[in-house]
């Protein structure tokens, strides 16, 4: 880029973008620096693009660049908070907190706390636990910061929200342990055992924090699985006590809900277990 006088501040914005992304801290101070030394461009203009390049560095994981970019004015957003949960390091999450942002924030892009975003990142995990995150939070969608990591964490993470004062029971993390997932199931069986240790009640039903957009029957671990079509779970969780007969709110067991969802296979090990 020449450091001549530009007819339009676009010609600032692109390079400025390119070296964000490049990692180029001295580029990126340059470009700045260079743009303000035009004041008949619009500030309106510098403004935005800072901000947009902060997500940039924040997506990509430059604390350095970040960081001149908040000194330059970015506003840590909930934009841009949602762009560094992408990446998730503490010492990005940091540079947010210096510049007023807190853990437990709640984004607007997509309504979702962000500490529910790191339940499968120990380290910014334990930051955002220790900078004040409420262990206990629950976004618009019924999700607990526990019931997260039951579904895409390991034991470790669990202990540490434990150790933060979350709440085992209410949380619904052994519903959303069962549920269909990317988690290989050998990995949610162990998830699911490890809960039955910690003392959740396997028969409880499904908490509801948030009013639902639509009612919903209240329902044990045993009808997530069923739902799900796990039959091994099912299998499962009858082993380890599930009430084979236990209903949801409205009165359907988990054998009426297998055959009205067509789960033939979970159906057929329900009656194995007595179910009527």
């Amino acid at each position: 880029m020449s450091t001549n006088h530009p007819e339009y501040a676009e010609d600032y914005t692109e390079p400025l973008e390119i070296a964000t992304r490049a990692g180029d801290l001295q580029r990126v101070r340059t470009i700045i620096n260079d743009w303000r030394s035009h004041p008949e461009l619009d500030e309106t203009n510098l403004e935005v693009c800072i901000q947009t390049c902060a997500d940039l560095a924040a997506q990509h994981d430059q604390p350095a660049i970040l960081r001149l970019l908040l000194e330059n004015g970015a506003e840590a957003s909930t934009t841009l908070v949602a762009s560094a949960a992408k990446t998730g390091t503490p010492e990005v999450f940091q540079l947010l907190y210096d510049h007023g942002w807190r853990p437990d924030h709640v984004g607007t892009r997509d309504r979702m706390l962000v500490i529910l975003r790191a339940v499968n990142n120990s380290p910014l995990l334990k930051w955002l636990l220790d900078k004040g995150a409420d262990p206990n939070a629950v976004s618009l969608h019924n999700h607990t910061v526990l019931s997260s990591a039951a579904n895409s964490a390991t034991p470790a993470e669990i202990d540490l929200l434990l150790a933060h004062g979350a709440k085992l029971q209410g949380s619904n993390a052994l519903h959303s342990a069962v549920r269909r997932g990317s988690t290989p199931s050998e990995e949610r069986l162990e998830m699911m055992q490890y809960l039955l240790d910690l003392g959740i009640d396997i028969n409880a039903l499904e908490a509801l924090h948030v009013k639902p957009p639509k009612p919903r029957g209240r329902g044990s671990a045993l009808h997530v699985a069923v739902s799900a079509g796990k039959a091994g779970r099912v299998k499962w969780l009858l082993e380890h006590g599930a009430d084979v007969n236990a209903k949801v709110e409205g009165g359907r067991t988990a054998l009426e809900w297998a055959q009205e969802g067509k789960q033939k296979e979970c159906a057929e090990v329900l009656r194995q277990y007595g179910a009527t």
